[in-house]
Formats: C-alpha cells, structure tokens, sequence
C-alpha cells in the first residue's frame, strides 16, 4: 500500500480541468479544525494522486494511501492508524475502482467491517481531514459497510470534467458546469445541514455549513438573510479562542456581502480593520491576499484607482507569485489591467486582458470569468471611446452571459454599465434601450435593498430628460 507525505511536482496536464475545484476543496480545509471525513468522488487513484501532489504543492503536507494488493484492502484500517500526521496535514485515501456498492470483493468487505470497528481509533489517531476518494460504488460501499464510520463524514464533494451534467459547487465555477440560481437543492440541503449541526452543539461544523449557504446568498442578492446569518454565525461562535480564524472568516464573508449590498465603507472599514489583520495573525497568507484583492475592488469601485493598483501590484501581486495558483494569478492580472486601463493605458490594458487574460479562460471554459474579463474589456473600450465596442461587446457577450449564470448581481451591474454607454452614444432607440435596462435594475436593487439604487435612478432620470427633449418640439 503506498502511503507516506506526497511530493511537491509539476501540474499534469489531465488535471487541468480539475484545478478550480481542487482550490474550492482547498477552501473547504482551510475551515476543518481537526478530523473529518471528507468523501470526494473521482474516477481513479490517478486523479486522487493527482489530487494530493497539488495540495502538498499549496502548503498543505498530503499522506496518500491506495490500497493496491487483496491484503491491502484487509489492512485498510491499520494503514491509516499508522500515518502520524502533524497539525496542518491533509489525508488521501484513494479506494478502489468499484462500478457497483453489490460487487464488494471479500478483502474490502473485510477492510471496510474492520474500518467500522476502528472508526474512533482512526478519527483519534489522525486528528486531520481524511479524503476518502473513489467512484460512486466505493463510496457507497463504504456507506452501506461501514456505516458508524461513513456516519463523521463532512458534505463531501464530486469531481467533475469540463461537460458533464452536474455540478456540487457554485454554477459557473472554473471547469465546472452550472446551473440555474432557481435550482433551490442546495441551499435547502444546507439549510438543513446546518440546523443539525446547531442542535448537535457542533458549532464548528455549524459556521462551515453556513459560510457554504452565505455564498449561495450572495450569488442570489439575498443579502439580508445573508447578514442576518452571519450575525447568527457570529453570536454562536461567541469569544472562544478556538473559533478565532472561523470569525474572521465570518466577518470576510459580511464584508463580500455588505460589498454587494453597495456599502462600500462598512465593508472597506471590516476588512482593513478587522479580517485582514486577522488572517495576518492566523498566517493565512492565501486568505490574506484574496481579502486583500476584495479591498482593492472596493477601492476600484469607488473611484480610488491608483490605491487599488498600489495595492494590488505592491502588496498582493509579489506574494501572490508564490501563493496563488494559475488560474488566480489569471484573475489578478485581469483586475490590474481592468484599473491600469481605467486610467488611461487603454492599450496595455485592452492587449493584456485580450492577449493573455481572456484566451487562459476560455481554454479553461471558465464562464463566470470570461464575461467578468469581457466586461472589464466593455469598460476599457467606453473609456477609450470606443462605444460600439463597448456596446456590442456588453450586450452580445457580457449580458447573455450572466443570464445564462442566473447570476443576478452580474446582470445588475452589466444591465447598468450597458445603460450609461447608450446614454453616452445618445441615439433615440438607444435611450428607450437604456431607459428599458436601469428600470429593470432599479426593481431588482430595490427588491434587495442595494444601495445602487439611488444611483441607477439617477440616472434614470437624466435618460428621461434626455427623451423629453428630444420630442419636444423645435
């Protein structure tokens, strides 16, 4: 049986597709205090293997055991008493190729009776995240075998290639195929999940569920339940020391949240003051940089380019060379060339986000960042003053896209950049097309309460006036 920590090693090219949902698993363990069981199901030890190289090349130290011999399977429970992993350190089991939970060979059924005998001893003895990769009939296998240890598993999560059918994480995620907002299965199941885990006193857990269902939340414009959910959070985790680091991340998520809602000075304000020193003392150097990045978007939005690049190319791009993966690094350059070009390289920036940005998601089949890129594009060529670009490319790309996302904070924001650039250009049938946009983004913002509403109606206005006088006669 192979086990023992994973080296650090180059990307394979299979795993390409895999990587965004490799960072969300990521995610996921940096919130796990301690054991859990974590299924993920995948195709084979190649990709489990593929799967531990990659966290041990993210900073986590990986132990991979795949059994590989009929003793082996026997042993399974014994391979993994005897790992010592140190604090920090994640755990990949990668089982057996199983296409059926009924055609159990005898040696994994004896492994997997003896897996359940020895369920505390293990959760004990390791003390860390314990991966249990293989396909859907091993995993069901172990469900249906060892039920008292299936029983401390974690939400658990599916690994899926570019152009299959489902998706176990946010639509439109890197590599991951989406699905309509409207599917309401998920945020129920979480719902659930975490009203559980609150009457089981396990209030670790508990804040982990949530942070999931604050997401979902967010993505849907449902902010105030979102809030209110983070206080709820906030009020259960209480002053113990233990759940420091869960705080902070509660308190990152109301800052995302309070952002979307157009409060741009609590957030800025929280994160500043509160999360990212927070994530400093915890030497959360990944968290750090990605709260640091919504900091410069905050900063971006608000008017303050050049302190969003300052902060972007001096503090968060030197430390994200080491820390962030390609696709991340991708994202950034996206950000940097979107404010380098608001103010004024309009050139530079248009051949960066067209010339490198663009292309590495589009090989990724990244939907969500493509039409963020496009976007960021639509506002570079307005601001050049190139509106039938930024007209064509918002209305033909941008907008269908976040349509398609069912991602209404997206269609908010594309709808009313859309607006202004009609507005700009001035045609008649473009007003009546604009005046169409910000009405149906003032009902939205008002529905959830966003504080670009005033803003949106604002404008409104001027698109009236502008009508007005041009019926007026003479």
């Amino acid at each position: 049986m192979n086990d023992g920590s994973v080296p650090e090693s180059p990307v394979s090219p299979f795993l390409i597709p895999y990587l965004p949902q490799f960072n969300k698993l990521l995610d996921d363990l940096d919130l796990i205090d301690g054991f859990v069981l974590y299924p993920v199901e995948l195709s084979g030890h190649d990709l489990a293997r593929g799967l531990a190289e990659w966290i041990g090349s993210h900073g986590r130290r990986a132990h991979f055991v795949a059994p590989s011999t009929e003793e082996d399977l026997r042993e399974i429970a014994a391979a993994l008493i005897a790992l010592r992993p140190a604090s920090g350190d994640v755990v990949v089991f990668a089982g057996p190729p199983l296409i059926d939970s009924d055609a159990v060979m005898p040696d994994l059924a004896y492994g997997l009776r003896l897996l359940n005998q020895r369920r505390d001893s293990i959760k004990r003895q390791l003390g860390v995240p314990l991966l249990w990769c293989g396909p859907r009939g091993f995993l069901a296998a172990t469900a249906e075998r060892a039920p008292d240890f299936w029983s401390i598993r974690d939400l658990g999560g599916k690994l899926l290639a570019p152009g299959e059918h489902e998706a176990w994480r946010l639509p439109g995620t890197l590599g991951v195929p989406y699905a309509p907002a409207a599917v309401d299965e998920e945020p129920q199941r979480l719902k659930a999940l975490y009203k559980e885990a609150l009457t089981q006193g396990d209030v670790a857990n508990a804040a982990k569920i949530a942070l999931r269902l604050v997401t979902f939340l967010d993505y849907r414009l449902e902010l105030k339940e979102g809030l209110d959910l983070c206080e709820e959070i906030l009020a259960t985790l209480g002053s113990d020391e233990r759940h420091g680091l869960m705080r902070v991340r509660v308190l990152y998520r109301k800052a995302q949240l309070l952002k979307t809602q157009g409060a741009a000075q609590e957030a800025k304000s929280l994160l500043e003051n509160v999360v990212i020193p927070g994530f400093a003392r915890a030497n959360r150097r990944l968290s750090k940089l990605r709260a640091q990045q919504t900091l410069a978007d905050i900063m971006g939005r608000e008017g303050d380019l050049k302190g969003a690049l300052d902060l972007l190319r001096r503090k968060v791009l030197p430390a994200a060379q080491a820390e962030y993966d390609a696709e991340s690094l991708t994202s950034l350059q996206g950000q940097i060339a979107l404010y380098s070009g608001e103010m004024g390289n309009w050139t530079q920036a248009i051949q960066a986000l067209t010339r490198d940005v663009l292309p590495s998601f589009q090989r990724l089949g990244d939907v969500r960042s493509q039409a963020v890129t496009l976007g960021h594009l639509a506002s570079i060529y307005f601001r050049a003053g190139r509106l039938g670009d930024a007209i064509r490319v918002t209305r033909e790309e941008v907008l269908p896209a976040f349509e398609t996302l069912a991602d209404q904070e997206g269609q908010l924001i594309q709808s009313n950049n859309l607006a202004a650039y009609l507005f700009s250009r001035g045609r008649r049938e473009d007003l009546w097309e604009a005046r169409n946009l910000l009405a149906h983004a003032l009902r939205l913002a008002r529905r959830h309460h966003l504080t670009q509403a005033d803003e949106i109606h604002a404008l409104m206005k001027q698109v009236d006036e502008r009508l007005q006088q041009s019926t007026d006669p003479g």
